[in-house]
């Protein structure tokens, strides 16, 4: 069966975007007439009144942070909560609060006055402390305070095995005012387990504002595995060399590294500031500005721990040495090209990302790394598991990525290639033999059960005309029906005269149905019953198959008759007598056996129409069962 998909909790009813949500806009950028870069970025800081707990996924670069920065422009005496989970992204976040003149601070940096601070930045091993908890439930600041903000909310899943911050952060979701989680990354399989460690348990109070996270200004490049670490320092430099010389004066690079001992190397070569986890915060805060002004150099080796957030909007150039996973991998690539701007982002590596155990949901996408370093067709295909759609560089009239460079040069039918489907159900490989080998679903797997199915319902059809050809063509259907050799003297069958009416159901016209509604035989071929015509009456002696009805003498179809004269015959003999061949013909049926026994069952049973045009109707099916189960082993 096929897996179902991630829950979508965006609800269908969503409030006009106030004209007054402007005005946030117009000041944040300092422009008269403002435009937002897309719908879901009005939605979000619109969602500011909301009374939901809102899920904002955009991509990077698309103005997320708006949504806490505008909030105090909105709603000027309330307070708003911004929860950053690194050091970097907080004081980033202080510096650009602060050219917006909105009154603020850092907990436990600077002093807040409950009474008018307007926004509260804490990082995220704060936010869980005693301390902050103390502080944000004390009436002065409940009073006042509207909603709390988490940015990059994707890290409450991907690092609270070695953060253990973020598994208090359900303390949050405690205080009572509504959480608006903002990423980037956030996958939307995700989204159940976010909810589930916030503690937030009916996602009826959950609003979704999600828009499509990939960039059409990226160009990915992903190099070929190098063959040991020794090349990675080589190739960084080459890189370094060849697109420097493009940068403009405002032009940044980033160069994202896995070890430490890398990131000093680098410096050492290139002199540019460094941003790793080993230096003290006011050594970050200096190395960062270093490279904003472009003093020492026009490049950052960084660690993981510059890649989320971090706002610089004439950044050209990423390059990425041995990602560890896709989240990290698109965060960090999205640091760049926020001026809107052709941006090229480099992945170089020499192995691939481990892979976590079978039951873990992999929020990191430590999967989705490892393929994405192996494919051959268009990296950004790779990234589905970021949104509820994806689409590669062509389509999106994007830079191609170095994977849609090779495919441009392959004749169209080359390159038709089937990308797997991961959720497709195992089915048969034959469709006939339930036995057979199961292989995933597949169009002609799908085709091969339809044909199936007609096939089989064509194989009961010519079966169903051979038993009324013979049928028809004896000279008595009494004996027919016996196996007896025809007897002028032969009594009138027993009961025959009481079935016969009762098994003589009356079927409105309709000439949209499969077969007659006189003498029961199917339309289609191999029958090849003459179509009734709509608007004309449809005589019963333009039937074919018809016969002398054994009780009546009179032309009558032959299916009622021969049901009729098949239950006087047989289904009124004892139990023992007749349960050879009456038990699998139940089966076939689909029928218990005392339904086939009794008269007023059986009758309701033929009525029944086909579910399919492929379907023979029931009263061709139980002379197809009594045909295959009695009379072919007499």
């Amino acid at each position: 069966q096929l897996r179902p998909g991630p829950p979508i909790y965006r609800s269908n009813l969503q409030p006009p975007v106030l004209a007054g949500a402007r005005r946030a806009l117009a000041i944040s950028l300092r422009c008269e007439n403002p435009k937002w870069s897309c719908p879901q970025q009005a939605e979000l800081v619109n969602s500011v009144a909301s009374q939901c707990h809102v899920l904002g996924v955009l991509p990077t670069g698309a103005g997320k942070s708006l949504a806490f920065f505008g909030a105090p422009l909105l709603l000027p005496t309330k307070l708003f909560v911004v929860v950053s989970p690194l050091v970097a992204l907080t004081t980033d976040l202080r510096r650009r609060m602060l050219e917006l003149s909105v009154i603020g601070g850092t907990f436990d940096k600077d002093k807040l006055d409950p009474s008018t601070t307007q926004i509260c930045l804490v990082s995220a091993h704060v936010a869980g402390t005693d301390k902050f908890d103390l502080w944000i439930n004390a009436p002065s600041v409940k009073q006042r305070l509207h909603r709390i903000f988490i940015d990059e909310a994707h890290k409450i899943l991907t690092d609270d095995k070695f953060r253990n911050c973020f598994n208090l952060f359900y303390r949050l979701t405690a205080v009572g005012v509504p959480i608006t989680f903002l990423s980037g990354s956030l996958m939307p399989r995700s989204i159940p387990h976010l909810l589930r460690k916030m503690k937030i348990e009916d996602r009826s109070i959950v609003d979704e504002i999600r828009r499509y996270t990939g960039r059409p200004n990226f160009g990915y490049i992903l190099e070929d595995r190098l063959s040991s670490d020794d090349d990675l320092l080589p190739r960084i430099l080459k890189i370094v060399a060849l697109v420097e010389p493009k940068f403009s004066s405002e032009d940044r690079g980033v160069i994202y590294v896995s070890r430490v001992s890398l990131a000093n190397d680098v410096v050492d070569k290139i002199n540019c500031p460094r941003y790793v986890g080993q230096l003290l915060t006011d050594e970050r805060d200096k190395a960062f500005e270093s490279w904003r002004q472009g003093d020492r150099s026009k490049w950052m080796v960084a660690t993981e721990a510059f890649g989320q957030g971090v706002d610089y909007s004439h950044v050209r150039v990423t390059i990425n040495e041995n990602p560890s996973s896709i989240v990290n991998w698109y965060q960090e690539t999205g640091r760049a090209g926020r001026d809107d701007l052709p941006a090229y982002c480099y992945t170089i590596w020499t192995r691939l990302p481990r892979l976590p155990p079978i039951d873990d949901p992999d929020h990191r996408g430590q999967s989705e790394m490892s393929a994405l370093l192996q494919t051959t067709n268009c990296i950004r295909l790779s990234c589905a598991c970021f949104d509820r759609e994806t689409h590669s560089c062509i389509a999106l009239n994007a830079v191609l990525c170095s994977n849609c460079e090779k495919i441009e040069e392959t004749p169209f039918h080359l390159a038709l290639n089937v990308l797997p489907h991961l959720d497709k159900a195992m089915v048969p490989s034959k469709s006939n033999d339930p036995s057979s080998p199961l292989v995933p679903m597949s169009v002609e797997s799908n085709a091969s059960g339809i044909r199936a199915s007609r096939d089989e319902g064509f194989e009961q059809l010519e079966q169903l005309r051979r038993i009324l050809e013979s049928a028809s063509t004896h000279s008595c259907l009494q004996c027919w029906i016996t196996g007896e050799v025809h007897s002028t003297a032969h009594a009138q069958p027993r009961n025959y005269s009481i079935v016969r009416p009762q098994i003589g159901i009356r079927w409105k016209a309709n000439t949209e149905w499969p077969f007659c509604w006189v003498c029961w035989v199917p339309f289609r071929r191999p029958c090849n019953h003459t179509p009734t015509v709509k608007g004309l009456q449809h005589e019963a002696s333009s039937c074919p198959y018809q016969v002398l009805d054994p009780f009546s003498q009179e032309p009558s179809p032959i299916i009622p008759c021969l049901i009729a004269l098949i239950f006087t015959f047989y289904f009124s003999l004892i139990q023992s007598e007749s349960d050879s061949f009456m038990l699998p013909m139940a089966d076939f049926l689909g029928l218990r056996l005392d339904e086939l026994r009794r008269l007023d069952a059986l009758r309701s049973w033929l009525q029944v129409l086909p579910a399919e045009p492929s379907d023979v109707p029931n009263s061709g099916r139980f002379l197809i069962a009594w045909d295959r189960f009695y009379r072919q082993r007499q």
